[in-house]
Order: structure tokens, then C-alpha cells, then sequence
């Protein structure tokens, strides 16, 4: 240790422009170790460097003991961290290991983000398993149109997006039926034709994969759950869950016009719904208006909003007033649950920006 605190102090400027005062950069050449099994690293006078981390070509290594060119995880004593060392001993940066940790610019584990994307998968595997109840049949999803609901064939899908603007991407899990399938399937393919290629290469025209292609037809389904990220916590809160599902209850999540987040839609009919909005850098839904109708004694019709009676006029126009604030812009890009898009999903290398977040 005495060599390396002379090699620091005698190489200042080089350790400057390094990310770490930890890795020193000095040395001259490599060369096989006397047994050929390791590589080795010789200064100016033929002596090995040992126990030392050393930059040779923009690159840190780490030398052990006994001067071994070290692959593999490697702790640094002095900084409290652990690097990972690639098949040609050059420490890895700003990826994921072989083992699926992700390193930052510094070559230590970004916790925070493993952590992140632990929970991200631990939670889409939860809710995709999740039973749902539903307290009578859909309308228009393939079940019969009396009597107690069918049962049929489900997906589950997810998707992460930013809900609260607070730079996190959340969870959303939605259930579709077969019928909703096809009828995604229909619409896709109808877009497909308007630019003049086949279903299968709609994703290629437009320069994603096809199973995001067909995730930008899904704006709706019956909604599993909502959770937001707390960055503070280092977990999801729960914003929402929806463990029964009303007859013909759609549920549809909305980009607010003017920037102020989400507004979920739960939706019967075109007469009766409710909808309420995410507040930003929160996991709270706030339920800003309860539009429903019902027969009176003599079967007249009765209009209420958020639980109180009001005349038709009223009443539609403060319908319209909060179709034109919530907007017509739906959530798009739903994933089907499988592991492999989840991964896909959330193993994502870091732009400078989002390293920030992390470190």
C-alpha cells in the first residue's frame, strides 16, 4: 500500500480525470505470470504492481496480492464496494453483469436501481396472479347475456409509465378477455392495411417490435392494479387495486390535457361513471365527479352527480365539462405479464439522466 499511495501522489493529474480516487492509474505493461496461468501487470523497473487498482487505456484493473490480473467481483476495501471485472479484467461500467446487476459509471452497484427492478417484476408477478371477481357478466365480451358470467380465457398485461410525473415509472396490470383480443387484433390489422402492410410487419413499420404494436391499440380492460414508486421508501404504494369487477365495467386510464397527470375512467355505460385523478408526485386518486343515473318510483329517469340529484341540463353539462378535462388521450403500450416483457421492459441500460436518479 505504501507503492500505491507514492504512485497516486506522483500521478495527481491522472487521478483527477478519473471518476474515483480509488483506482490510481499507473503502470507500463502486461505480461503472462511465470506459470502462464494469470496476467500480470510490470512497471518501469520489471517489478509487478500488487494489491493495487491501476487505468491502462481508459480501463481500471485490479491486481491482487500477489499480482494477479483479477476477473469476477472485486471489493474495494477502501470505498466500501464491489466491481465487476470482465473476462479481459477490465472493470465493467454503466451495464448489467453477467449475473444481472447493474453497474454505474463508477463501476459500483447501482442498489437503488437493482432494487427498483427487483420490485417492478416481484409486483407485475403478484397482480398477474391475482383473482379477480367479477359481480356479473360483461357486456359485449363474449359471455352470455344471462345469467351468472362465463368463464373465459384472460391475459393480463402491464404497463410502466410515469403516472405522477415524478420521474419513476410506475405499474399498471389490466385484465383482457379472448373476445378483446380479437377485437384488438381487428383494429390492429385495420391499421396495418391503412399503411399498406401486412399485420405481421406492423411492428417493423413502425420501428418496434410487434408485440408493442399490438400494445398501442389497448387503452382499456378491467383493471388490476395501480402502483406507484416511492423513491424514498425503495417500494411501490398501492394507488388502486380492483378485486371485483361490476357488470360491463371498463376501466381506462387518461394523459390529463393539461399536464397534470392522470385521470382514471370507470366506466359502466355512457351514463354512469366515475372518474378520479392521480395527484402528481403522489399515489393518491382523488374522486373528482360520480356521474350515474337510476328509474324513479314511476320510472322516470333521475340523474346524479357525486351522490346528489340534479336536472338533465346540469347534469350534461357537467358532463361535458369533465370529458373536455380529462381528455381523449388513453394510455397506450400495454405489454402481455410474461417474464420475457417484463425484462424487457425494465432491464434497460441508464441514460446519463436517469443515472442521477439512481446513484
Amino acid at each position: 500500500m505504501k507503492r500505491w499511495m507514492k504512485r497516486q501522489a506522483a500521478g495527481c493529474l491522472a487521478v483527477l480525470v478519473m471518476a474515483s480516487a480509488a483506482f490510481p492509474a499507473m503502470a507500463d505493461e502486461w505480461d503472462r505470470s511465470e506459470d502462464g496461468k494469470h496476467w500480470m501487470y510490470f512497471d518501469y523497473s520489471g517489478e509487478p504492481l500488487m494489491d493495487e487498482w491501476i487505468e491502462v487505456d481508459g480501463k481500471t484493473y485490479y491486481l491482487d496480492s500477489k499480482g494477479y490480473m483479477k476477473t469476477g467481483w472485486v471489493s474495494n476495501q477502501g470505498e466500501g464496494t464491489r466491481h465487476y471485472m470482465g473476462e479481459d479484467g477490465a472493470m465493467l461500467t454503466n451495464t448489467f453483469t453477467p449475473d444481472n446487476r447493474y453497474v454505474g459509471p463508477d463501476g459500483a452497484i447501482l442498489e437503488a436501481y437493482d432494487n427498483y427492478r427487483k420490485k417492478v417484476k416481484s409486483e407485475i408477478k403478484k397482480a398477474s396472479k391475482t383473482k379477480k371477481k367479477s359481480s356479473g357478466t360483461k357486456k359485449g365480451a363474449g359471455a352470455g347475456s344471462q345469467g351468472a358470467a362465463s368463464p373465459e380465457e384472460t391475459k393480463r398485461y402491464f404497463l410502466l409509465t410515469d403516472l405522477n410525473q415524478d420521474g419513476y415509472r410506475d405499474i399498471v396490470v389490466t385484465e383482457r378477455t379472448a373476445w378483446e383480443e380479437a377485437q384488438t387484433i381487428q383494429t390492429a390489422a385495420a391499421a396495418a392495411a391503412g399503411r399498406g402492410v401486412a399485420l405481421e410487419q406492423l411492428g417493423m413499420s413502425l420501428g418496434i417490435s410487434q408485440a408493442e404494436a399490438l400494445g398501442q391499440f389497448i387503452t382499456d380492460g378491467s383493471l388490476i392494479q395501480i402502483a406507484v414508486w416511492d423513491p424514498e421508501e425503495g417500494k411501490f404504494q398501492l394507488a388502486a387495486e380492483f378485486d371485483e369487477t361490476g357488470e360491463g365495467e371498463r376501466s381506462t386510464l387518461y394523459q390529463d390535457p393539461g399536464g397534470q397527470g392522470i385521470w382514471l375512467e370507470i366506466r359502466e355505460d355512457e351514463e354512469n361513471l366515475r372518474l378520479f385523478q392521480l395527484e402528481m408526485e403522489t399515489s393518491r386518486f382523488e374522486n373528482v365527479w360520480s356521474f350515474s343515473t337510476e328509474l324513479d318510483d314511476w320510472g322516470g329517469a333521475l340523474y346524479c352527480l357525486n351522490g346528489s340529484e340534479e336536472d338533465k341540463a346540469f347534469w350534461d353539462m357537467t358532463m361535458a365539462e369533465a370529458r373536455q378535462a380529462v381528455g381523449n388521450l388513453p394510455l397506450r403500450g400495454y405489454q402481455e405479464a410474461t417474464d420475457e416483457n417484463v425484462a424487457a421492459q425494465v432491464d434497460l441500460l441508464l441514460t446519463e439522466d436517469e443515472l442521477g436518479m439512481w446513484q
